[in-house]
């Protein structure tokens, strides 16, 4: 197959495409939509709106409704403290606890006041310093010891 017969095909299927785009772009500009569908949502009316101002206003409240949901909501098992492998945290007066890491290099670590922080490597908090993080684990360094807090993983709904 030559240069020549690769470039004539190329162009030929972007030509088809190019007018099959113009197609669905014409189409979908020519064909209304119907607002006699109703959208099944337990906060939208089940009757259809009246008017068109009428669906895109309650497909509005549809997605203020989703937006305004907490991403992930907490269950009694991940509100639990993390206990540290370590014995040293408690003896030591260590007061953090593991809410969670992201990939290898940041940790949340939850203060006694209740906030949560991010650290990574290298950085302290309350006099502790981040060694190194891991999925669902951070060792830290606290009054010259090691400290492990681990997470323990998210129990499956089943």
């Amino acid at each position: 197959m030559t240069p020549r017969r690769i470039n004539l095909i190329l162009w030929s299927a972007s030509t088809l495409l190019a007018s099959s785009a113009a197609v669905v772009l014409i189409g979908s500009l020519l064909v209304p939509i119907r607002a006699s569908q109703s959208i099944s949502s337990p906060s939208i009316a089940s009757t259809a709106p009246s008017s068109s101002s009428d669906l895109a206003h309650d497909i509005l409240d549809a997605e203020q409704l989703v937006w305004s949901r907490p991403l992930q909501s907490l269950t009694a098992d991940s509100t639990a403290p993390a206990e540290p492998v370590a014995s040293s945290s408690s003896e030591g007066g260590l007061r953090l606890r593991l809410v969670g890491t992201v990939g290898h290099s940041l940790a949340l670590l939850a203060t006694p006041e209740g906030g949560v922080v991010v650290r990574g490597v290298g950085e302290s908090l309350s006099g502790a310093e981040v060694i190194s993080v891991q999925p669902l684990r951070v060792d830290l360094r606290y009054n010259g010891k090691v400290v492990t807090l681990t997470k323990p993983p998210p129990a499956s709904d089943g």
